[in-house]
C-alpha cells in the first residue's frame, strides 16, 4: 500500500475523483484479502477460516466498485457470482456475507490512510465521506444478492425422499464425523452440492448426489461409492467401507470400486463375516477389554511393521509395545511379519470397523 500524500494539482478534483484516485493507488488484491482473513473484527465470527482466492475475488471486486469501475445495475449479479464462488468451497451464507463486511473495513481503512498521508488534500474529508455512502449503499446491495443466491440453490435441492433421483446413476459419499461438527460439516456440503439428500447419525455423514460430489475443504477421509438401481442401503455400506479404508491407511478418500474384492466379503452373511473376524483375531474380537490390544495391532500394520514409530504413536515405551504384540500373537496365531497373516489381519481390521456403529451409516432419507 503506497504512503505517499495525494498529488496536489491545479484543478483540485471532487471528492469522488479523489476517492478514485485513493483505491487505484492502494489495491493489492492479495495482500488486501490477507488482511481480510486475519481481521479481529471479522475473522472472530467466521465458522471457518476463509478461502484466501474467494476473498481475493471478492476485494477485487469491491475495489472496482470504489472505483466506479462496475456500472451500478451490473453489482447485484456481479455479488451473486461471489456467492456462488463462496458456495462451491463449502462457505456457509452468514461467512460469505461477513467476509463482505470485513471486505468493505479493510478496503476503507486503506482509503483513509493514504488520505491522510502527508499533508492532508483539501477534498479528504469529502473522500471519506464519498468512501462511507458507498461502502453503505453497496453492502446493502451485497448482502441481498448474497441470501438470494443461496436460497435460490437451497429451492432447487432435491426434496430429501425415498423417491429415487430422475437421474440414472447416483453417488453415495460418507464420512466420519466429530462431536460437535455435525452441523456445521452438513451445512457446508448442502451449500456445495445443493441436489444433494444428505443425513446424519450422530457419527457418520452419508449424503447422496446425482453427480460426483462435490466435497469441501475440511472434511476427513470419505469413501464414495455408485448407487446401484435404488439400493440406498447397499451403496451406504460400501462407502461406510471405502471411507473405513480411508481413515485406516490416512488417505484422502477411496472410491468403493478399488475395492471389490472387499467389498464382496463385506457382503457375507453377518454370521458368516463374525465367524471369520473371531478366526482371525480371536479374543481380540470376542472379548471385552482387549481393546488396546486391537489398537496395538492396527497401528503396526499402519506404520509398516515398525515397532518405534507404531509405539510412538499409541504414546508407550516399545517395550511394552512389543510385550504387546507378543500376546497379540499369542492369543491369534496372526504373525503379521508373514504375508499372509499380514493379509488377514488387514481384511479382518477393515471389516471389524466397518461393521462397528457408526462405521458403516445407514441412509436416512425421510
Amino acid at each position: 500500500m503506497s504512503s505517499e500524500a495525494p498529488p496536489r494539482t491545479t484543478t483540485d478534483p471532487s471528492g469522488s475523483e479523489l476517492l478514485m484516485r485513493a483505491v487505484r493507488a492502494v489495491v493489492d488484491g492479495r495482500d488486501l484479502a490477507r488482511r481480510v482473513v486475519t481481521e479481529p473484527t471479522t475473522a472472530q465470527w467466521l465458522s471457518a477460516p476463509p478461502d484466501l482466492p474467494a476473498v481475493t475475488g471478492d476485494i477485487e471486486l469491491w475495489t472496482r466498485v470504489f472505483a466506479d469501475d462496475v456500472p451500478s445495475d451490473e453489482v447485484p449479479r456481479c455479488f451473486e457470482e461471489r456467492a456462488a464462488a463462496h458456495a462451491r468451497r463449502g462457505t456457509p451464507p452468514g461467512d460469505a456475507v461477513l467476509v463482505q463486511h470485513g471486505c468493505v473495513n479493510v478496503l476503507v481503512g486503506a482509503v483513509i490512510s493514504w488520505l491522510e498521508a502527508g499533508r492532508p488534500h483539501p477534498r479528504a474529508a469529502e473522500a471519506r465521506q464519498t468512501a462511507g455512502a458507498v461502502a453503505l449503499r453497496t453492502l446493502q446491495t451485497a448482502t441481498a444478492a448474497i441470501a438470494r443466491s443461496y436460497r435460490l440453490a437451497a429451492a432447487a435441492r432435491v426434496p430429501r425422499t425415498r423417491d429415487p433421483l430422475p437421474e440414472s446413476r447416483r453417488w453415495c459419499l460418507a464420512v466420519a464425523v466429530r462431536e460437535g461438527e455435525t452441523h456445521r460439516l452438513l451445512e457446508r456440503f448442502r451449500a456445495a452440492n445443493p441436489q444433494a439428500s444428505a443425513d446424519t447419525d450422530g457419527t457418520t455423514l452419508t449424503c447422496f448426489t446425482s453427480q460426483w460430489p462435490t466435497v469441501p475443504e475440511g472434511f476427513g477421509p470419505y469413501g464414495v461409492a455408485p448407487v446401484e438401481g435404488c439400493d440406498t442401503d447397499r451403496a451406504a455400506g460400501r462407502a461406510g467401507l471405502a471411507a473405513a479404508a480411508a481413515r485406516r491407511y490416512r488417505l484422502d478418500h477411496v472410491d468403493a470400486r478399488q475395492l471389490l474384492p472387499l467389498l464382496a466379503a463385506s457382503d457375507l452373511d453377518p454370521d458368516e463375516c463374525d465367524a471369520f473376524l473371531t478366526a482371525c483375531l480371536g479374543p481380540l474380537h470376542t472379548a471385552d477389554g482387549n481393546e488396546h490390544l486391537m489398537e496395538t495391532l492396527r497401528a503396526y500394520l499402519s506404520h509398516n511393521l515398525c515397532t518405534t514409530a507404531a509405539a510412538r504413536s499409541l504414546y508407550v515405551h516399545r517395550h511394552t509395545f512389543a510385550y504387546r504384540m507378543r500376546c497379540i500373537r499369542s492369543l491369534t496365531g496372526l504373525d503379521p511379519d508373514r504375508p499372509f497373516h499380514r493379509l488377514r489381519a488387514e481384511l479382518a481390521l477393515l471389516l471389524r470397523e466397518a461393521s462397528r456403529p457408526g462405521g458403516r451409516p445407514r441412509p436416512r432419507l425421510a
